[in-house]
C-alpha cells in the first residue's frame, strides 16, 4: 500500500509542477481530456507543430504515448499509458 501512496504522491507533484516541454504539455492535456483527437485539437490551436513539422494529428498524440520521448519522465509516461490502454479497451467494447 505504501508503494502506491508514494507513486500517487509523485504523480500529483509532477502534475502540479506543470509541463517543461511540448511533449509533457501534450501528455498533461491528454490526462485532462482523455481523448487523442481532442488533445491534438488543443495542441494544434496553440500553433505547436508535431515532431514531423506538421500540424498535430491524433496519431501524433498516440505515437508520443506509445513511443515516449527523452524529455518525458518515466512515471508520467507510465501513468498516461495506463489511461491510454484503459481508454482503448473501453472504445473496443462500445
Amino acid at each position: 500500500m505504501e508503494e502506491y501512496t508514494l507513486e500517487f504522491q509523485f504523480r500529483i507533484s509532477a502534475l502540479k509542477s506543470g509541463p517543461s516541454s511540448i511533449e509533457e504539455e501534450t501528455l498533461f492535456k491528454y490526462i485532462e481530456i482523455m481523448s487523442t483527437p481532442k488533445t491534438a485539437d488543443v495542441i494544434k490551436s496553440k500553433g505547436l507543430r508535431s515532431p514531423r513539422g506538421t500540424v498535430y494529428a491524433p496519431s501524433d498524440v498516440s505515437d508520443l504515448i506509445k513511443e515516449g520521448h527523452l524529455s518525458l519522465d518515466d512515471a508520467l509516461l507510465k501513468f498516461v499509458r495506463e489511461i491510454f490502454n484503459r481508454n482503448k479497451k473501453n472504445v473496443r467494447r462500445s
